[in-house]
């Protein structure tokens, strides 16, 4: 990491993490009830329309945030409020999962599922964690 671009690592772990959020949200915004019920962590489908509009409008705010992710990763160090608001939304979902994994949620969502999708998280998060840009270097140019 010593070379011309000391970032690059978590840039582009940033740029893969915007795609996957730019995909997703393809895939809200064109989604159809039997699509969201194959998705993965989705049982059980929506069951009135409200529910249904509230699913296709949380693209509204991942579009937005793949976008910051996507500069993220072109300048990390420039951006580093958007690097630190991704580790604190990571642990905020790993916390969230514990809850629904303590509070039965299990009924809905398989507990493997939740298990390993908080690990993956909090695994996620360590590392962007690690690569973060340290304060105290010199201010890039504008």
């Amino acid at each position: 990491m010593s070379g011309a671009r000391p970032h690059q690592t978590l840039s582009v772990l940033l740029f893969a993490l915007s795609a996957v959020f730019a995909i997703g949200t393809i895939l809200l915004f064109a989604a159809s009830d039997s699509l969201l019920a194959a998705l993965p962590g989705s049982t059980p489908p929506p069951s009135n329309p409200l529910e249904f509009f509230v699913i296709k409008a949380m693209g509204i705010f991942l579009l937005p945030f793949a976008y910051l992710l996507y500069t993220a990763a072109r300048n990390p160090v420039r951006y580093a409020a958007v690097v630190y608001a991704m580790i604190l939304i990571l642990l905020l979902a790993a916390a969230l999962n514990v809850y629904g994994i303590i509070t039965g949620l299990g009924a809905y969502y398989p507990t493997g599922y939740l298990v390993t999708r908080t690990i993956v998280q909090l695994i996620l998060a360590a590392v962007i964690f690690a690569l973060r840009p340290k304060a105290g270097g010199p201010l890039p140019a504008p």
